[in-house]
């Protein structure tokens, strides 16, 4: 059986018929982030190295946390 694939942005035409234009806007916004955010989960699972040598070390998990915070500071500051 192949790979279905569906574009939720191309059912974004149809919401102002549905919802109305005043509210179309961000059932529009919230379609695209969802679709962007399954995007990303998909992809996601690709990542990583094929045999994880096991949990790493909480000085590892740490570190990335704090480094993946400090980005989001940057750029919300920005």
């Amino acid at each position: 059986m192949g790979t279905f694939t569906w574009s939720l942005g191309a059912q974004a035409s149809g919401i102002p018929f549905l919802l109305g234009k005043d509210r179309a806007k961000a059932a529009v916004a919230t379609l695209v982030a969802t679709e962007q955010g399954v995007n990303l989960i998909a992809s996601v699972a690709s990542f990583g190295p094929e045999r994880p040598g096991g949990f790493p070390p909480l000085a590892v998990i740490a570190r990335d946390v704090q480094a993946g915070f400090r980005f989001v500071m940057a750029a919300s500051s920005a």
